[in-house]
Protein backbone atom coordinates (compact mmCIF):
# COMPACT_ATOMS: atom_id res chain seq x y z
CA UNK A 1 0.00 0.00 0.00
CA UNK A 2 1.38 3.42 -0.97
CA UNK A 3 1.51 5.92 1.86
CA UNK A 4 1.04 9.61 1.06
CA UNK A 5 2.64 12.02 3.52
CA UNK A 6 1.67 15.70 3.67
CA UNK A 7 3.13 18.65 5.50
CA UNK A 8 0.99 21.55 6.53
CA UNK A 9 2.57 24.99 6.99
CA UNK A 10 -0.06 26.19 9.41
CA UNK A 11 -1.88 23.55 11.46
CA UNK A 12 -2.88 25.42 14.60
CA UNK A 13 -3.82 29.05 15.06
CA UNK A 14 -1.71 30.05 18.05
CA UNK A 15 -4.18 32.65 19.29
CA UNK A 16 -7.46 30.75 19.03
CA UNK A 17 -6.18 27.15 19.24
CA UNK A 18 -8.48 26.34 16.32
CA UNK A 19 -7.60 23.55 13.91
CA UNK A 20 -7.16 25.24 10.52
CA UNK A 21 -6.39 22.15 8.45
CA UNK A 22 -8.57 21.64 5.35
CA UNK A 23 -11.94 20.03 6.07
CA UNK A 24 -11.23 16.84 4.08
CA UNK A 25 -8.02 16.27 6.06
CA UNK A 26 -9.83 16.48 9.38
CA UNK A 27 -12.59 14.18 8.08
CA UNK A 28 -10.06 11.64 6.81
CA UNK A 29 -8.35 11.52 10.18
CA UNK A 30 -11.66 11.11 11.96
CA UNK A 31 -12.72 8.37 9.52
CA UNK A 32 -9.47 6.46 10.02
CA UNK A 33 -9.89 6.74 13.79
CA UNK A 34 -13.45 5.41 13.63
CA UNK A 35 -12.41 2.58 11.31
CA UNK A 36 -9.65 1.60 13.72
CA UNK A 37 -12.17 1.60 16.55
CA UNK A 38 -14.46 -0.64 14.51
CA UNK A 39 -11.66 -3.11 13.88
CA UNK A 40 -10.72 -3.08 17.54
CA UNK A 41 -14.36 -3.66 18.46
CA UNK A 42 -14.53 -6.82 16.33
CA UNK A 43 -11.33 -8.16 17.85
CA UNK A 44 -12.55 -7.45 21.41
CA UNK A 45 -15.93 -9.00 20.57
CA UNK A 46 -14.33 -12.19 19.28
CA UNK A 47 -12.10 -12.39 22.34
CA UNK A 48 -15.05 -11.84 24.64
CA UNK A 49 -17.03 -14.56 22.93
CA UNK A 50 -14.16 -16.95 23.62
CA UNK A 51 -15.09 -16.73 27.27
CA UNK A 52 -18.83 -16.90 26.68
CA UNK A 53 -19.11 -20.20 24.85
CA UNK A 54 -20.54 -22.84 27.20
CA UNK A 55 -18.26 -25.86 26.98
CA UNK A 56 -19.80 -29.31 26.73
CA UNK A 57 -17.68 -32.31 27.60
CA UNK A 58 -16.83 -34.58 24.67
CA UNK A 59 -17.28 -37.75 26.71
CA UNK A 60 -16.62 -41.28 25.59
CA UNK A 61 -20.16 -42.60 25.29
CA UNK A 62 -21.03 -44.19 21.95
CA UNK A 63 -24.54 -45.21 20.91
CA UNK A 64 -25.30 -48.12 18.64
CA UNK A 65 -27.31 -45.91 16.29
CA UNK A 66 -24.71 -43.15 16.08
CA UNK A 67 -22.50 -42.47 13.07
CA UNK A 68 -19.18 -40.67 12.81
CA UNK A 69 -18.12 -38.03 10.28
CA UNK A 70 -14.78 -36.48 9.35
CA UNK A 71 -14.03 -33.52 7.07
CA UNK A 72 -10.54 -33.22 5.67
CA UNK A 73 -8.78 -30.97 3.14
CA UNK A 74 -5.78 -33.01 2.00
CA UNK A 75 -3.94 -30.67 -0.39
CA UNK A 76 -0.30 -30.31 0.69
CA UNK A 77 2.23 -29.56 3.41
CA UNK A 78 5.28 -27.41 2.65
CA UNK A 79 4.64 -27.84 -1.06
CA UNK A 80 4.55 -31.65 -0.87
CA UNK A 81 1.39 -33.48 -1.86
CA UNK A 82 0.59 -36.23 0.67
CA UNK A 83 0.53 -39.82 -0.52
CA UNK A 84 -2.56 -41.96 -0.04
CA UNK A 85 -0.79 -43.89 2.73
CA UNK A 86 -0.11 -40.65 4.66
CA UNK A 87 -3.77 -39.60 4.51
CA UNK A 88 -4.95 -43.07 5.49
CA UNK A 89 -2.61 -43.10 8.50
CA UNK A 90 -4.04 -39.79 9.78
CA UNK A 91 -7.64 -40.96 9.37
CA UNK A 92 -6.98 -44.32 11.01
CA UNK A 93 -5.29 -42.68 13.99
CA UNK A 94 -8.71 -41.59 15.27
CA UNK A 95 -10.56 -44.68 14.10
CA UNK A 96 -12.03 -44.89 10.61
CA UNK A 97 -15.26 -42.82 10.55
CA UNK A 98 -18.48 -43.87 8.81
CA UNK A 99 -18.39 -40.85 6.49
CA UNK A 100 -15.53 -38.68 5.18
CA UNK A 101 -16.08 -35.39 3.33
CA UNK A 102 -12.88 -34.60 1.43
CA UNK A 103 -11.60 -31.48 -0.31
CA UNK A 104 -8.72 -30.98 -2.75
CA UNK A 105 -8.59 -34.65 -3.63
CA UNK A 106 -6.28 -35.26 -6.58
CA UNK A 107 -8.64 -37.09 -8.87
CA UNK A 108 -11.02 -40.02 -8.98
CA UNK A 109 -8.16 -42.52 -8.73
CA UNK A 110 -7.05 -41.11 -5.38
CA UNK A 111 -10.65 -41.21 -4.13
CA UNK A 112 -10.96 -44.91 -5.01
CA UNK A 113 -7.58 -45.66 -3.43
CA UNK A 114 -8.59 -43.99 -0.15
CA UNK A 115 -11.94 -45.77 -0.18
CA UNK A 116 -10.31 -49.16 -0.66
CA UNK A 117 -7.51 -48.60 1.89
CA UNK A 118 -9.97 -47.48 4.57
CA UNK A 119 -12.45 -50.27 3.94
CA UNK A 120 -15.22 -47.79 3.05
CA UNK A 121 -16.90 -49.32 0.01
CA UNK A 122 -18.92 -46.38 -1.29
CA UNK A 123 -17.54 -43.15 -2.78
CA UNK A 124 -18.28 -40.35 -5.25
CA UNK A 125 -15.94 -37.71 -6.67
CA UNK A 126 -16.32 -34.55 -8.72
CA UNK A 127 -13.44 -32.51 -10.12
CA UNK A 128 -13.47 -28.76 -10.50
CA UNK A 129 -13.50 -27.42 -14.03
CA UNK A 130 -9.98 -27.24 -15.52
CA UNK A 131 -8.46 -28.32 -12.19
CA UNK A 132 -6.61 -31.48 -11.22
CA UNK A 133 -8.46 -31.75 -7.91
CA UNK A 134 -11.98 -31.74 -6.54
CA UNK A 135 -14.28 -32.85 -3.72
CA UNK A 136 -15.23 -36.37 -2.67
CA UNK A 137 -17.51 -38.31 -0.35
CA UNK A 138 -16.35 -41.66 1.05
CA UNK A 139 -18.82 -43.71 3.09
CA UNK A 140 -19.35 -46.98 4.91
CA UNK A 141 -22.99 -46.86 3.83
CA UNK A 142 -24.51 -46.79 0.32
CA UNK A 143 -24.53 -43.45 -1.53
CA UNK A 144 -27.26 -42.54 -4.03
CA UNK A 145 -28.72 -39.47 -5.77
CA UNK A 146 -25.40 -37.64 -6.08
CA UNK A 147 -25.23 -34.15 -7.57
CA UNK A 148 -22.80 -31.27 -7.97
CA UNK A 149 -23.23 -27.51 -7.63
CA UNK A 150 -20.92 -25.11 -9.47
CA UNK A 151 -20.94 -21.89 -7.46
CA UNK A 152 -21.84 -19.03 -9.81
CA UNK A 153 -20.19 -16.60 -7.42
CA UNK A 154 -16.92 -18.54 -7.49
CA UNK A 155 -13.91 -17.15 -9.34
CA UNK A 156 -11.95 -20.37 -8.84
CA UNK A 157 -14.45 -22.95 -10.17
CA UNK A 158 -15.27 -24.19 -6.66
CA UNK A 159 -18.41 -26.09 -5.75
CA UNK A 160 -20.22 -28.64 -3.59
CA UNK A 161 -20.89 -32.37 -4.01
CA UNK A 162 -23.89 -34.00 -2.36
CA UNK A 163 -25.35 -37.50 -2.06
CA UNK A 164 -27.90 -39.43 -0.04
CA UNK A 165 -26.47 -41.85 2.54
CA UNK A 166 -28.61 -44.58 4.08
CA UNK A 167 -27.52 -45.00 7.72
CA UNK A 168 -29.15 -47.98 9.45
CA UNK A 169 -32.46 -47.32 7.74
CA UNK A 170 -32.21 -43.54 8.03
CA UNK A 171 -31.82 -41.24 5.01
CA UNK A 172 -29.15 -38.57 5.50
CA UNK A 173 -28.20 -36.00 2.86
CA UNK A 174 -24.45 -35.36 2.97
CA UNK A 175 -22.45 -32.64 1.24
CA UNK A 176 -18.73 -31.88 0.75
CA UNK A 177 -18.00 -28.17 0.20
CA UNK A 178 -15.03 -26.12 -0.93
CA UNK A 179 -15.34 -22.32 -1.15
CA UNK A 180 -12.98 -19.80 -2.74
CA UNK A 181 -10.02 -18.69 -0.70
CA UNK A 182 -9.44 -14.96 -0.18
CA UNK A 183 -7.71 -13.85 -3.38
CA UNK A 184 -5.66 -11.09 -1.76
CA UNK A 185 -3.84 -13.62 0.44
CA UNK A 186 -0.77 -15.10 -1.18
CA UNK A 187 0.05 -18.72 -0.39
CA UNK A 188 3.51 -20.21 -0.95
CA UNK A 189 5.23 -23.44 0.05
CA UNK A 190 6.15 -22.07 3.44
CA UNK A 191 2.63 -20.91 4.25
CA UNK A 192 0.54 -17.77 4.28
CA UNK A 193 2.25 -14.49 5.05
CA UNK A 194 -0.07 -11.82 6.36
CA UNK A 195 0.52 -8.81 8.59
CA UNK A 196 -1.61 -7.91 11.59
CA UNK A 197 -2.97 -4.90 9.69
CA UNK A 198 -4.02 -6.99 6.71
CA UNK A 199 -5.45 -9.63 9.01
CA UNK A 200 -7.64 -7.01 10.71
CA UNK A 201 -8.78 -5.68 7.31
CA UNK A 202 -9.65 -9.21 6.23
CA UNK A 203 -11.50 -9.92 9.48
CA UNK A 204 -13.55 -6.73 9.11
CA UNK A 205 -14.51 -7.51 5.51
CA UNK A 206 -15.44 -11.12 6.21
CA UNK A 207 -17.62 -10.12 9.17
CA UNK A 208 -19.35 -7.05 7.73
CA UNK A 209 -19.33 -7.29 3.91
CA UNK A 210 -20.70 -9.53 1.19
CA UNK A 211 -17.96 -11.75 -0.22
CA UNK A 212 -17.59 -14.55 -2.74
CA UNK A 213 -17.91 -16.94 0.19
CA UNK A 214 -21.13 -15.45 1.59
CA UNK A 215 -22.72 -15.45 -1.87
CA UNK A 216 -21.64 -19.05 -2.43
CA UNK A 217 -23.23 -20.01 0.89
CA UNK A 218 -26.50 -18.44 -0.31
CA UNK A 219 -26.33 -20.70 -3.38
CA UNK A 220 -25.50 -23.72 -1.23
CA UNK A 221 -28.41 -23.18 1.18
CA UNK A 222 -30.88 -22.70 -1.69
CA UNK A 223 -29.58 -25.86 -3.38
CA UNK A 224 -29.90 -27.98 -0.24
CA UNK A 225 -33.37 -26.56 0.47
CA UNK A 226 -34.62 -27.90 -2.86
CA UNK A 227 -34.39 -31.44 -1.44
CA UNK A 228 -36.92 -30.65 1.27
CA UNK A 229 -36.82 -31.59 4.94
CA UNK A 230 -34.66 -34.30 6.46
CA UNK A 231 -31.34 -35.01 8.10
CA UNK A 232 -28.37 -33.12 6.64
CA UNK A 233 -24.59 -33.15 7.12
CA UNK A 234 -22.58 -30.39 5.36
CA UNK A 235 -18.85 -29.96 5.81
CA UNK A 236 -15.68 -28.78 4.21
CA UNK A 237 -13.23 -25.97 3.68
CA UNK A 238 -15.19 -22.69 3.86
CA UNK A 239 -12.02 -20.57 3.67
CA UNK A 240 -13.40 -18.00 6.10
CA UNK A 241 -13.28 -17.26 9.81
CA UNK A 242 -15.71 -17.67 12.69
CA UNK A 243 -18.46 -15.01 12.82
CA UNK A 244 -18.05 -14.15 9.12
CA UNK A 245 -21.21 -13.52 7.09
CA UNK A 246 -20.81 -16.88 5.38
CA UNK A 247 -20.56 -18.84 8.64
CA UNK A 248 -23.36 -16.86 10.33
CA UNK A 249 -25.68 -17.68 7.43
CA UNK A 250 -24.84 -21.36 7.68
CA UNK A 251 -25.48 -21.20 11.44
CA UNK A 252 -28.92 -19.65 10.83
CA UNK A 253 -30.01 -22.93 9.24
CA UNK A 254 -27.66 -25.61 10.61
CA UNK A 255 -25.72 -26.33 13.80
CA UNK A 256 -21.92 -26.17 14.07
CA UNK A 257 -20.56 -29.52 15.31
CA UNK A 258 -17.91 -27.75 17.41
CA UNK A 259 -20.31 -25.39 19.15
CA UNK A 260 -20.20 -25.97 22.92
CA UNK A 261 -17.10 -28.10 22.40
CA UNK A 262 -13.60 -27.37 23.75
CA UNK A 263 -12.24 -27.07 20.18
CA UNK A 264 -14.69 -24.37 19.04
CA UNK A 265 -11.90 -21.79 18.65
CA UNK A 266 -9.17 -24.25 17.70
CA UNK A 267 -7.54 -23.46 14.36
CA UNK A 268 -7.74 -25.99 11.54
CA UNK A 269 -5.43 -24.28 9.02
CA UNK A 270 -1.81 -24.68 10.10
CA UNK A 271 0.10 -22.65 7.47
CA UNK A 272 -0.84 -19.29 8.95
CA UNK A 273 1.97 -17.06 10.25
CA UNK A 274 -0.32 -15.43 12.83
CA UNK A 275 -0.01 -16.35 16.53
CA UNK A 276 -3.43 -18.05 16.39
CA UNK A 277 -4.31 -20.39 13.52
CA UNK A 278 -7.75 -19.73 11.98
CA UNK A 279 -10.51 -22.30 11.75
CA UNK A 280 -11.42 -22.55 8.06
CA UNK A 281 -13.02 -26.01 8.16
CA UNK A 282 -16.59 -26.44 9.42
CA UNK A 283 -18.96 -29.35 9.95
CA UNK A 284 -22.66 -28.46 10.08
CA UNK A 285 -25.69 -30.65 10.79
CA UNK A 286 -29.47 -30.29 10.73
CA UNK A 287 -31.37 -29.64 13.93
CA UNK A 288 -33.07 -33.06 13.89
CA UNK A 289 -29.70 -34.63 14.72
CA UNK A 290 -27.70 -34.45 17.93
CA UNK A 291 -23.92 -34.07 18.06
CA UNK A 292 -22.47 -36.31 20.75
CA UNK A 293 -18.91 -35.04 20.39
CA UNK A 294 -16.80 -32.92 18.05
CA UNK A 295 -13.10 -32.15 17.83
CA UNK A 296 -10.26 -30.86 15.71
CA UNK A 297 -7.87 -33.75 15.07
CA UNK A 298 -4.38 -32.40 15.76
CA UNK A 299 -2.63 -34.55 13.22
CA UNK A 300 -2.42 -34.11 9.46
CA UNK A 301 -0.62 -35.00 6.25
CA UNK A 302 -1.49 -31.63 4.72
CA UNK A 303 -2.08 -28.00 5.63
CA UNK A 304 -5.46 -28.55 7.31
CA UNK A 305 -6.36 -30.45 10.44
CA UNK A 306 -9.36 -32.78 10.05
CA UNK A 307 -12.54 -32.10 12.02
CA UNK A 308 -14.38 -35.12 13.40
CA UNK A 309 -17.78 -35.54 15.07
CA UNK A 310 -20.31 -38.18 16.05
CA UNK A 311 -24.06 -37.82 15.53
CA UNK A 312 -27.28 -39.54 16.51
CA UNK A 313 -30.97 -38.92 16.02
CA UNK A 314 -32.57 -37.67 19.28
CA UNK A 315 -35.74 -39.63 18.42
CA UNK A 316 -33.75 -42.84 18.18
CA UNK A 317 -31.88 -42.01 21.37
CA UNK A 318 -35.12 -41.47 23.32
CA UNK A 319 -36.61 -44.63 21.86
CA UNK A 320 -33.86 -46.88 23.21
Amino acid sequence: MTRISMRWCCVLNRRSGKDERPMFMRFTRKFKFQTSLARLFYVILAAALCGCVPIRGTGEKTLEDSFSVMIYNIWDLNGKRPAVEDVVEVIRSEGVPDLILLQEVRGEKMTFSLSEALGLRHCVYHGFNKRNFGVAIVSRYPLTESGFLDFKASRMNRGALKAVMMVKGRKVRVCSVHLDRVESIKVNKGGVEISWGNALNLLTREISEETVRSRSVDELLAWMKCDGEGSVIIGGDFNTVLFSKAIRRMADVYEDALWNMPDYFTGSYIKSTLPMDPRLDYLFYSKDLECLRGEVVRRTAGDHYPVRAEFVSPQRRRGR
